[in-house]
């Protein structure tokens, strides 16, 4: 990556050196490196923006929602917009729809 900038102080601080020239594989897993590889083989194909969801395992979850558009023959344009926040509540959402279900089942 040879530019970044983050619109949250939290993720700054956290990335500061973290992304500046290196490349896909050193920074994610080896899952998550694969994935968006595919993304930005499928982005030079096609050659418009497609969307990629990922989340990034650390001691504090972060999921995130972008868009991977070609920039160039060789470059990308990246832009992820953290959803932690609503992925967590829409999980809590789902898990007491289960849990309602649950009860309902044995009320009847």
């Amino acid at each position: 990556m040879l530019e970044y900038r983050f619109d949250s102080l939290h993720l700054q601080d956290r990335f500061p050196s973290l992304l500046h020239n290196r490349r896909i594989q050193e920074i994610f897993s080896p899952e998550l490196a694969h994935n968006f590889e595919h993304q930005l083989l499928r982005v030079k194909e096609y050659g418009e923006t497609l969307p990629f969801e990922f989340s990034i395992p650390s001691p504090e979850q972060r999921w995130f929602d972008a868009r991977i558009a070609p920039f160039s023959e060789t470059q990308f344009l990246l832009i992820a917009r953290d959803v932690t926040n609503h992925e967590r509540t829409k999980n809590k959402l789902e898990q007491q729809v289960r849990r309602l279900a649950a009860l309902r089942s044995i009320d009847l």
